[in-house]
């Protein structure tokens, strides 16, 4: 059995969550939130996060649900973020992050 030497260990990459959200202010929230343990990158668009899922395969995608351009929802398709099963017992699906309108 071989074990990782310390310098190994520390050069694993840590998770890649992609961050899609058309609210700058929300993209530097959850950056905040979620800490430096791991690579996030950040879209500010549908478009954007596209491209970005497909050049960089993030570990996680959160979505905002109401964007301009393309909604999380339909991301999520064409990331083929249908409904997927852990084990059979377990069926999971992805939630897109929701947003909540603003009222005066």
């Amino acid at each position: 059995m071989s074990m990782l030497s310390p310098a190994a260990a520390c050069q694993r990459a840590r998770p890649k969550i992609l961050i899609v959200d058309d609210l700058p202010g929300k993209l530097k929230l959850i950056a905040r939130i979620l800490g430096d343990g791991y690579d996030t990158l950040f879209a500010t668009s549908g478009v954007d996060a596209l491209a970005l899922a497909a050049e960089q395969v993030p570990d996680l995608i959160l979505l905002d649900v109401l964007m301009p351009d393309i909604d999380g929802y339909r991301i999520c398709a064409a990331q083929r973020c249908t409904t997927f099963a852990v084990d059979d017992r377990h069926p999971t699906s992805p939630i897109p992050s929701g947003s909540v309108p603003d009222y005066p």
